[in-house]
């Protein structure tokens, strides 16, 4: 998946932003670490970076336009 590494058993999920790599957490599974780089990624980058999960970019904007609503 993109933005996960395995490390010591686990996985840690991370994002390249203009400044370096921005840590997004360890996670005992590769699809979990991958769904935190998704959403993060969705967020950033306004919808338009490649995610792991494509068919999850329709739940992904529901959730943003609920988190600008809130």
């Amino acid at each position: 998946y993109t933005g996960v590494y395995p490390i010591g058993g686990m996985f840690i999920s991370r994002i390249k932003l203009e400044n370096g790599f921005h840590f997004l957490g360890m996670f005992k599974t590769e699809k979990e670490a991958a769904l935190v780089y998704d959403k993060y990624s969705f967020v950033h980058f306004n919808g338009e970076h490649k995610l792991n999960f494509p068919e999850n970019r329709d739940l992904y904007a529901k959730e943003t336009q609920k988190e600008k609503i809130a």
